[in-house]
């Protein structure tokens, strides 16, 4: 029985000893009680970062473009990064496979590109907001699974109409994708810039994401003819639809949000036509994509009464504010407009009267 008990304790010795440098920390700066402690310790097992020269991880230091890129690649192409040969700058390499790839450095700006010029500028401290592009570009690259149209619409920051210069859209759906959150106070704040602490975790959570298709998926064969089908798109232009459609964005666009002429949004309605509004054109522009999709918009005027449908807009007050209509009564439209007062509102009420002065109206309902 002696034996047996010292035995044992040899035995749970050797066990305690053995495990004691598996939870010691891999960087002196990163203690085990930091909030970050198994983001940073995930992503080194992972082989996606590094520490300082001198053995820290500088969990606070800012994280550059050459620092999150190279992370980026690591994640995202791991043989193709660990066979790189070195470069000088160290960060050539990855950067390199990141272009091959189809990976830039580039931000949606009203229709065209804001080029941030990342690549160019590696030791440029990377925002918040550019790191939420940069990570939809290289995920979207990867063929990752990314969000629908509605999971994005769904998300809304208060500070989004702040943040024009960026993509709101890649801002939204990296939090629909659970890979950056809001700050404590429910912003974005897109313009303020990411730890290295912070950069961990995000890589992280990335690294839990599902990768849906290979690139270079072959297509499909062509599919044999088949008989038309209904127009059900048609079909689904009741006013209770379109109505739900528009409703639905107030969760994210909610009365009282400010919403000025700096918040703008371009509208691919008019065939042959780019056309970017701010304010009240802006958000009418918004409404009426969420409930007509793609379909196409032609100007109508003179505006009478009994052509007024849900969902259609109106210019009013000598060709100075933009309205969209939600409801329509016997003789009046119930609106939501943006703009009004500095501000989004939803419900005022518009008499006959003052619709037939529009000066003209755009609708989408077909011919």
């Amino acid at each position: 029985m002696k034996k047996q008990l010292i035995s044992f304790l040899l035995a749970l010795t050797m066990i305690l000893c053995m495990a004691e440098p598996a939870l010691a920390a891999t960087f002196p700066d990163v203690p085990e009680d930091d909030w970050s402690y198994a983001y940073v310790e995930e992503a080194v097992a992972l082989g996606l970062i590094k520490g300082r020269g001198d053995g820290t991880f500088d969990p606070t230091g800012e994280v550059t473009w050459a620092e999150f890129a190279t992370m980026t690649a690591r994640l995202l192409y791991p043989e193709e990064t660990a066979t790189l040969p070195a470069t000088v700058p160290w960060y050539e390499g990855p950067f390199d496979l990141l272009r091959e790839k189809g990976v830039s450095d580039r931000v949606d700006l009203m229709g065209g590109f804001y080029y941030y010029n990342g690549f160019e500028s590696p030791g440029e401290v990377m925002c918040r907001a550019e790191m939420a592009s940069f990570i939809i570009n290289a995920l979207s690259a990867a063929s990752y699974q990314l969000p629908t149209q509605e999971q994005i619409n769904s998300v809304w920051f208060p500070d989004l109409g702040e943040m024009l210069m960026y993509d709101l859209d890649d801002i939204r759906s990296v939090y629909a994708l659970g890979i950056i959150n809001g700050t404590g106070d429910g912003s974005f704040a897109g313009d303020a810039t990411m730890t290295r602490a912070q950069a961990a975790k995000v890589l992280i959570m990335m690294s839990r994401l599902d990768k849906t298709a290979a690139p270079g998926t072959p297509e499909m064969p062509d599919t044999p003819d088949v008989p038309d089908e209904p127009d059900t798109e048609q079909q689904s232009l009741t006013p209770e639809s379109l109505y739900s459609a528009m409703i639905a964005m107030k969760a994210q666009y909610p009365e009282g949000m400010p919403w000025t002429n700096a918040n703008e949004y371009v509208w691919y309605a008019i065939p042959n036509t780019i056309y970017t509004g701010g304010g009240c054109v802006a958000f009418a522009f918004i409404l009426s994509d969420a409930a007509f999709g793609d379909l196409p918009a032609r100007e109508v005027s003179p505006v009478r009464f009994e052509d007024v449908r849900v969902g259609d807009i109106l210019r009013m007050e000598n060709d100075t504010h933009s309205v969209i209509v939600l409801e329509k009564h016997e003789n009046s439209v119930i609106i939501a407009e943006g703009n009004y007062n500095s501000s989004i509102h939803w419900g005022r009420e518009l008499s006959r009267e003052a619709v037939e002065s529009a000066d003209y109206m755009y609708t989408r309902y077909p011919n």
